[in-house]
């Protein structure tokens, strides 16, 4: 295991370099196309996504780098949970309406978090994600997201219509290059990557079985 992390971590510092250098060409053409008048307005909106994304894939890179500690200071500030939550959906959106999978947000809450923003989008839109991949071959395709008001904590389930996690393999799906999806769909990070960046705001994640349905609850300190 110690060999895969630094093997990992050489990765992850030599990805950052060749990653950042093209994505910085597209966000400079994206403002420039912006900036000059170049594409329609109604492509905008279109325009401003992709600088979004890109600005993501920027981050994501970023936080790989804590695997080779060559982690810059992160930025934490008071957040909008149901605003985080929304922008999740929004990035996941093209995959949800090519996989024709509904989302329904549940009892959404007004509250706000100290969080790095992008890094607690980044886990929403990890789980969102994992629950397209269960639910793609189902007949019955739905996400549902719900935030409950405690009295010190927010908490956000994301439960989706998949029949669950096998129960020999619960307690293994936070380990580090574990999963049970096919070699070219998952490399086993996604979740243990979801638990250091919680570990990191004082939060956590719990698998739990509702209503037959998959389950992951995240916790929240209030800010």
């Amino acid at each position: 295991m110690q060999q895969k992390m630094v093997s990992l971590g050489e990765l992850a510092a030599s990805m950052a370099h060749d990653i950042n250098n093209p994505l910085g060409v597209i966000l400079g053409y994206a403002d420039l196309l912006i900036q000059t008048n170049a594409v329609a307005p109604s492509h905008v909106k279109k325009v401003e996504s992709i600088k979004k994304a890109s600005a993501r894939i920027q981050h994501i890179v970023q936080s790989l780098r804590k695997y080779s500690r060559t982690d810059s200071e992160k930025k934490f500030e008071n957040c909008n949970l149901q605003l985080v939550i929304e922008e999740a959906i929004e990035l996941a959106r093209p995959r949800l309406k090519n996989e024709s999978v509904e989302v329904r947000l549940q009892n959404s809450v007004i509250g706000e978090i100290f969080c790095n923003h992008i890094e607690i989008e980044q886990v929403l839109l990890n789980l969102i994600n994992n629950s397209i991949d269960a639910v793609s071959r189902l007949d019955d395709k739905w996400i549902a997201i719900e935030t409950i008001a405690e009295p010190d904590k927010y908490c956000v389930s994301i439960t989706d219509s998949g029949l669950g996690i096998a129960s020999e393999l619960q307690y293994r799906i936070f380990e580090t290059f574990f999963t049970t999806k096919t070699a070219d769909r998952g490399t086993g990070l996604g979740l243990s990557i979801i638990v250091g960046i919680l570990e990191e705001h004082d939060a956590q994640i719990d698998y739990l079985l509702n209503n037959g349905h998959t389950c992951f609850k995240l916790s929240f300190n209030k800010a």
